[in-house]
């Protein structure tokens, strides 16, 4: 298994973790890279949103404000009738902060790639050919989030912004 490492706007810690990539990749191989396959990273990277954001719709089905309310009313019912063995305030505090904790969450922002689909559409190897050197890299920087690099120096994954 190979492990993939941070190197696109690297700052030494990342996502709580350390950084341990050392070493350097000469920048026109990665800009080479990514103008020939900028459109199919940009495909790998929407699957692979789209996998996350359907595993995420799955675990708030799992648990959802309605079930948890019905968990509560069992709780309640099952008080009330003196079968409960264990220690129905815990249990039902329990309950009750799941609940509370999710009615409060925010819901995520949804991510618009539009404007990179609109990118991609165009003829923009012609317009960035044009470019300094200094608006390369606010271009990049513009759509780029990370680039992750395995142990052979190899890109393996884009992440956009």
């Amino acid at each position: 298994e190979k492990r993939d490492y941070c190197y696109y706007r690297c700052s030494r810690a990342h996502n709580d973790r350390i950084c341990t990539y050392r070493h350097r990749l000469s920048q026109n191989l990665v800009e080479t890279y990514l103008l020939d396959n900028l459109e199919n990273e940009y495909k790998n990277y929407k699957v692979k949103c789209e996998k996350i954001e359907k595993e995420k719709e799955k675990q708030k089905k799992k648990q959802s404000p309605e079930k948890l309310r019905k968990e509560l009313d069992r709780l309640n019912f099952l008080f009330q009738k003196g079968r409960i063995d264990w220690d129905y305030n815990e249990e039902y505090g329990r309950v009750e902060s799941e609940l509370n904790d999710l009615q409060s969450a925010l819901p995520e922002p949804v991510t618009n790639y539009g404007y990179l689909e609109e990118l991609l559409d165009t003829d923009f190897r012609t317009m960035y050919d044009q470019l300094s050197q200094e608006n390369r890299r606010a271009f990049w920087r513009s759509i780029i989030q990370e680039i992750h690099v395995n142990e052979d120096h190899a890109i393996t994954s884009v992440d956009f912004l």
